[in-house]
């Protein structure tokens, strides 16, 4: 995706799927039935929960909100939303611990992590555990809104972005 990983190397195995997939002139079209997508959004800022609610609902998608990773959990149990977006540095359980858990239930692949965080070791551990895309804090709304289209497009199932196994 364009502009993520300011000044870092690109680590998105997404890039090209963006850079190849036209804008479509119809944004309501690109989204397809957003009024059917759920948005979990995992961050102990409220503002920040409640920021993105405003955006995302005024686009057409249901968006709950956690303030904490336990509570984000048992949101995901209750009702596994379609994509969730992540705060890697909160207190207490912190995003990466959350993250294992959903590597564990197989819904890493729904997630796709907002952080302040430049630690490298950090983020390539984050890569590696399967989750969609990461975007550096502060993201630009419309880059956000771009990666839910783009994971909501290719689906939950997107092993064909995945390298072959031996």
């Amino acid at each position: 995706m364009h502009a993520i990983w300011k000044g870092w190397p690109h680590f998105s195995r997404h890039s090209s799927l963006a850079k190849a997939m036209p804008i479509p002139v119809d944004e309501h079209a690109a989204r397809g039935d957003t009024d059917m997508a759920t948005i979990l959004v995992v961050d102990d800022e409220p503002a920040i929960c409640t920021i993105m609610q405003e955006f995302l609902e005024s686009r057409g998608y249901r968006v709950k909100t956690a303030l904490s990773g336990p509570t984000a959990l048992t949101t995901i149990q209750d009702d596994p939303p379609d994509v969730i977006l992540l705060d890697l540095l909160m207190p207490g359980m912190n995003g990466l611990q959350v993250l294992c858990r959903l590597y564990e239930m197989g819904l890493a692949d729904r997630v796709i992590i907002q952080t302040g965080s430049r630690n490298e070791p950090l983020l390539l551990t984050t890569m590696l555990l399967d989750v969609f895309e990461i975007l550096l804090k502060p993201a630009d709304l419309d880059e956000i809104e771009f990666a839910v289209m783009l994971k909501l497009a290719l689906g939950t199932d997107d092993s064909h972005c995945r390298p072959e196994g031996p």
